[in-house]
């Protein structure tokens, strides 16, 4: 009788293992994995910050990338699976995106996610007395929508000692352009222009049309305000300017 000797059976159980599995260092089809949406955002302060580039990752390492459904204006560099954009585009898109080596093709779905963002600010002009409103117009790159009631923050007074107060959201909901209003009060002075802070609107939510909130900043790289207070109304005071006559503090 014949009987298999230990490093036999080592060898065969080896042998059985090694046809079970994957050569070693055999290749596969690439494989993509897109979980969760790329944001991407835009600070319209920032020179330069017009444009995105996202890249496809792939295993497998891909020897061709390819796209359809991007963004208006995006391209795809085939050879290294960089996106190229303007973030300038505000919506959802749902990419499809492949990758291919030797051994085949992986494919997925890359979803973009490019929020809206405030691209200009305007304000009314002239010299305000209490009970008197002004208005600050902020220009979006899409038409937006309006929940609740956001404001934006404003200073008011001497640099030394300034006070914050709040310009509150009246009108524009569905447009490019939000419309903000404030109402001096007797305690309110500034000799010097009113100063708008830029960070985004408080208090509410700004999205567009697919349900992205807007970039949460404002377009001020520097502010020189037309807006002057003076509480009391004097004989001699200086007219004031249409609210139809806006100046563009930053675009």
């Amino acid at each position: 009788m014949n009987h298999l000797t230990t490093a036999t059976t080592f060898s065969l159980v080896s042998l059985a293992l090694g046809l079970a599995a994957p050569a070693a260092g055999r290749a596969t089809a690439p494989t993509l994995a897109y979980a969760a949406p790329v944001e991407i955002f835009y600070n319209a302060s920032s020179p330069g910050d017009g444009q995105f580039g996202h890249r496809l990752v792939a295993t497998g390492s891909p020897t061709m990338f390819e796209a359809a459904g991007l963004p208006p204006g995006a391209t795809l560099d085939a050879a290294t699976g960089w996106i190229y954009g303007t973030r300038n585009a505000p919506g959802i898109y749902d990419v499809a995106v492949r990758a291919t080596n030797a051994d085949g093709v992986g494919t997925a779905t890359a979803r973009l996610a490019i929020h809206a963002t405030a691209t200009g600010v305007m304000s009314s002009r002239g010299t305000f007395h209490t009970g008197q409103g002004f208005t600050f117009t902020v220009r979006y790159n899409a038409p937006v929508q309006v929940t609740g009631a956001p404001t934006l923050a404003l200073v008011v007074g001497a640099a030394a000692a300034p006070k914050f107060k709040s310009a509150t959201y009246v009108s524009g909901s569905g447009t490019t352009e939000l419309v903000f209003r404030y109402v001096v009060t007797a305690s309110d002075l500034d000799l010097d222009g009113v100063q708008l802070l830029p960070s985004a609107p408080l208090g509410g939510t700004i999205c567009d049309a697919s349900g992205l909130t807007a970039v949460s900043s404002l377009p001020l790289r520097h502010f020189v305000s037309g807006i002057k207070i003076v509480s009391a109304v004097t004989a001699g005071s200086p007219a004031l300017l249409s609210p139809l006559q806006p100046a563009v503090l930053q675009q």
